[in-house]
């Protein structure tokens, strides 16, 4: 996880100004995973469980693999993690 906090610390979506339909929680999300691609991760994008705010998430191996929630506007990774299995 600390890999993945100091990617987020460097990554500079949470600095996007938030403008309602037009550059919004989608385009926070899509942004967020474009730019971990670009250095080589993968974060994915989903639709939370509400139906109206997206998020990403991100996968990491380890002596626990766990699936990290991360909000995209705030660089907030949920914390417990949800265990695979």
């Amino acid at each position: 996880m600390e890999e993945l906090t100091e990617w987020l610390s460097q990554d500079d979506t949470d600095s996007m100004t938030y403008i309602p339909d037009t550059f919004d929680c989608d385009d926070f999300a899509i942004r967020l995973a474009q730019n971990a691609a670009a250095d080589g991760y993968f974060i994915g994008v989903f639709l939370a469980e509400d139906g109206r705010h997206f998020k990403n998430f991100a996968y990491i191996e380890g002596k626990a693999d766990v699936i990290y929630l991360i909000e995209p506007q705030l660089d907030w990774v949920s914390i417990p993690p949800m265990r695979l299995g």
